[in-house]
């Protein structure tokens, strides 16, 4: 595995959004949560950025939506991509792993709250686990 990139590139399954980010990015996060498992399907995987690092080409069909107080997740309102996520006075942004166009030179660091993931998968890497958000 290489280094994270510099840039970014990615978007939504339909084309309504695309977008560019540049670093440096976060440690890449496995988030078990309930609300990322009905979000996403399975955990959201994401690494982040500062915020006006990050740019977009197309963003006609994105759509925030208040999970919980404080915090909001970006997806798109045609196709459903989920996209990002949010921490109201955060400076970052989270970028989930799947929007992007080239993903493989990121690696799961750390898994968070892992007491939310149902028994019907396993965690099969030895990357650090929290019980919360770690």
């Amino acid at each position: 595995m290489s280094a994270a990139p510099e840039t970014i590139a990615g978007g939504c399954y339909c084309g309504g959004v695309s977008f560019t980010a540049t670093g440096p990015f976060g440690k890449v996060s496995a988030c078990h949560c309930s609300q990322c498992l009905r979000i996403s399907g399975g955990p959201f995987h994401s690494t982040d950025c500062q915020e006006p690092n990050l740019s977009f080409e197309k963003r006609e069909t994105l759509s925030w939506f208040s999970s919980s107080p404080g915090h909001q997740r970006g997806f798109c309102s045609k196709c459903g991509s989920p996209l990002f996520w949010r921490q109201e006075g955060d400076p970052r942004i989270s970028i989930s792993l799947t929007a992007l166009d080239e993903n493989n030179s990121f690696s799961i660091a750390r898994h968070i709250f892992v007491d939310d993931k149902p028994t019907y998968y396993t965690i099969g890497d030895d990357a650090p686990r929290f019980a919360a958000g770690g």
